[in-house]
């Protein structure tokens, strides 16, 4: 009586499975003949290791001469796999088999039990594209979250490491893995970002790590107050900070917060190389953000309203250059500003080799071209490429340069230098008005006086800095 229950269910649980997963050919069903009854394994080709599925799933049942009737005695008699265990529905049933999983069904004992023996193809650990160093470490995430986590905890061996993992959206089903080191990251920090995560649980699909971005990054603006990252020792040292980290399956990038404005002109290469190189280096790239943004309006009003606060030789010199341009200065560095989003759009979306040349000599033929038309003077095709130049310095915040300086140059183009005080004062309270999941976007600049500008505008000894995290003083 029982044996035909257990028969019948099996047979149900199959026909099920089936309809559920009609036409999807790379699904298989491997029903095999055992002393006890029938075991079907079902999995997806290509994403499972055939060979180890067979050698330590199937034949184990082929071989045996007594089979227990008891799922847990299978689990730990027969199956030789190292990740087995019990399902608990049809729902668990079918997102292991899409995750690359095998499923076992029998018509001789009760239970579903799943088996690990994935053998997806990953892409190779390669160096980081986005954010090359001189001294520092080769390897960069990959689209796999279990690649991904790894390359992190062969960095931080630390038990107070804490991974909690979650599926987003109901079709989609994405593995995201949430980060942070349980003794430095504030309790408050990982309940207002595993809310966030959990609200998104509801969702149709999550496939980037950009859908989480969306959904924690403050609004209204462009700067950037959640962070990315593709290189996993930049991650194992946020997190000793206290920071969050946030993976999904399928995406090279890791989400980090909180994420402040200075952490836009800090880069590995400042910890690798000598503290000197480095805080050069970082001081050079505050620089050039000041001149991004400043140079352009300074010169409009100038040049436009304050003839008279410039050197008479320069402004002679100025007076001569822009003799034969019919169009006022702002209309010239906006020509200007558009040709060179042209030729970044097209350096960026080409091929590297195409890319490239087209960026340098794109840039050398129009701005030539340019004043040959009259369309421009060279000391507005210096400024907007200097401007235009550093913004290269500090990538992360090239959107946001952009926006500001051009709203800038609009209040300056109507009222002067007044207009280019108002323009920059809305700047700087803009930015002081950002908040990253609570914490001040512009912290830690308003308290100077407890940080001592350590490892802020210049990069102290490493030392100093790794027993700042590790005692927490910077919290």
């Amino acid at each position: 009586m029982i044996k035909d229950i257990l028969e019948k269910q099996y047979i149900s649980n199959i026909s099920i499975i089936k309809e559920k997963l009609k036409n999807t050919y790379d699904v298989k069903y491997r029903e095999i003949t055992t002393v006890s009854g029938l075991v079907c394994a079902i999995f997806i080709d290509n994403m499972v290791d055939t060979k180890i599925l067979s050698e330590t799933v199937l034949s184990p049942f082929i071989d045996a001469e007594i089979l227990p009737a008891d799922i847990d005695h299978i689990k730990s008699r027969i199956l030789k796999t190292y990740v087995v265990d019990s399902v608990e529905n049809i729902e668990d049933t079918i997102l292991n088999i899409l995750s690359g999983n095998v499923v076992l069904f029998f018509s001789f004992c009760d239970g579903i039990l799943f088996c690990e023996v994935k053998g997806i193809k990953n892409r190779a650990i390669e160096q980081p594209l986005t954010e090359t160093t001189i001294k520092g470490p080769r390897e960069a995430f990959t689209e796999d979250l279990g690649i991904n986590i790894s390359l992190i905890r062969r960095r931080y061996k630390n038990s107070g490491l804490k991974i909690e993992e979650f599926r987003l959206g109901v079709h989609s089903q994405a593995g995201v893995a949430l980060l942070f080191v349980e003794q430095h990251c504030p309790e408050k920090l990982i309940t207002y970002v595993r809310t966030k995560i959990q609200m998104m649980q509801k969702r149709h699909y999550v496939f980037s790590i950009n859908n989480i971005e969306e959904e924690i990054r403050c609004k209204g603006t462009f700067f950037s107050t959640t962070g990315v990252t593709e290189r996993p020792d930049t991650i194992s040292s946020l997190l000793s900070e206290g920071r969050l980290c946030v993976i999904i399956n399928g995406s090279p990038f890791v989400m980090v917060v909180p994420y402040f404005f200075i952490d836009n002109f800090m880069t590995p290469d400042d910890y690798y190389n000598d503290k000197f190189t480095g805080s050069f280096d970082r001081i050079l790239r505050c620089l050039a953000f000041i001149i991004s943004i400043v140079l352009p309006g300074f010169y409009l009003a100038l040049t436009t309203y304050h003839f008279k606060l410039l050197p008479p030789v320069l402004a002679f010199r100025v007076a001569v250059l822009r003799a034969g341009v019919p169009y006022n200065t702002v209309i010239e560095i906006f020509i200007m500003y558009f040709f060179f989003l042209i030729l970044r759009e097209a350096g960026i979306r080409l091929p590297t080799p195409i890319g490239q040349a087209v960026s340098i000599f794109g840039a050398l033929i129009l701005g030539d071209a340019a004043i040959g038309a009259g369309l421009t003077s060279e000391i507005t095709v210096l400024i907007v490429a200097l401007s235009s130049i550093c913004t290269f310095l500090i990538p992360k915040l090239f959107n946001a340069i952009v926006v500001w300086t051009s709203i800038i140059l609009g209040f300056t183009t109507f009222l002067g230098l007044p207009g280019f005080y108002v323009g920059f004062i809305m700047f700087i309270s803009h930015l002081a008005g950002l908040t990253t999941c609570g914490y001040p976007y512009l912290y830690p600049l308003g308290t100077l006086t407890t940080f001592r500008f350590r490892d802020i505008f210049y990069r102290t000894k490493l030392k100093d800095i790794s027993n700042n995290i590790l005692h927490g003083d910077e919290k």
